[in-house]
């Protein structure tokens, strides 16, 4: 099948989080609340581009209109701070689970400035594994879980590692599918389709296991695009948190909403 890449979207792009202050956001993460309509879009805050200098975890919670428009709350929300003795909070990783309707919300805690490719050259993990939950859709939190440090298992692994982190992106929750049929009839993956970090992609596979069938990609983004989250709402609607911009894909990080029917129709262009 033909890799050349389908025309825009029409639809609207909707800017979530901007720099104020020469800010920088980075590392989207979503995830939608079906009891609640709303999407929660989670970031990291730096005051660089560089992932050594991440000031705060943040988050907007998001009313999914009945036309499908997005509307947030203002101001962000900081969930957790780089703490007074240096160690920064990164890579937020929310994980819905169903049966308690618990919000959890996974990241790393790494210590003071040292950057990734500090602990990967050095072989030398600084990072430490957390959470913090919310039963009430992202309206108030839990303190802080420290699961690297409770957990002996969890321990002994990292002692192996060089560096470790849980996102970009949101997570899944794993169950028993014992007596049930949870074969994907398809799936969509987003991607820039540039190795420059340009034209963010939606790409679509009917048949998940055979590797061949992915469709040409529908630009969604055309530009800078880095990072991105996609999550499916509800009657075939989906939402895409990315980072993108005019000249850098650090500039903003926007989501848009589009439907299983505008990406069939995309592709096919």
């Amino acid at each position: 099948m033909s890799n050349k890449p389908s025309s825009d979207s029409e639809l609207e792009k909707r800017v979530v989080f901007i720099p104020i202050d020469k800010h920088v956001y980075r590392i989207p993460a979503l995830v939608y609340d079906r009891d609640e309509k709303i999407l929660l879009a989670f970031a990291e805050k730096r005051r660089t581009k560089d992932d050594a200098h991440t000031l705060a975890l943040v988050m907007k919670r998001g009313t999914v209109n009945e036309d499908k428009t997005v509307t947030f709350e203002e101001p962000e929300i900081e969930l957790l701070k780089k703490a007074d003795h240096g160690d920064r909070p990164m890579n937020p990783c929310p994980v819905f689970e169903k049966s308690s309707k618990t919000l959890f919300l996974f990241f790393i805690f790494v210590e003071g400035d040292v950057s990734e490719h500090r602990q990967i050259r050095h072989y030398d993990n600084k990072a430490r594994l957390c959470y913090i939950k919310s039963t009430d859709a992202g309206k108030s939190w839990s303190e802080v879980i420290h699961l690297s440090e409770n957990q002996e298992e969890i321990q002994k692994q990292m002692k192996t590692w060089a560096t470790f982190a849980v996102g970009p992106g949101h997570g899944l929750q794993a169950h028993d599918d014992e007596g049930q049929d949870q074969k994907p009839k398809w799936l969509l993956y987003s991607h820039p389709t540039d190795t420059c970090r340009k034209d963010l992609g939606v790409y679509l596979n009917e048949s998940p296991h055979d590797s061949t069938t992915w469709s040409k990609p529908w630009i969604i983004n055309r530009g800078p695009s880095g990072y991105s989250d996609l999550v499916y709402m509800d009657d075939g609607w989906f939402a895409c948190l990315m980072e993108c911009g005019e000249k850098s894909e650090i500039e903003q990080i926007a989501v848009k909403v589009f439907s299983y029917n505008d990406i069939k129709k995309h592709i096919k262009e």
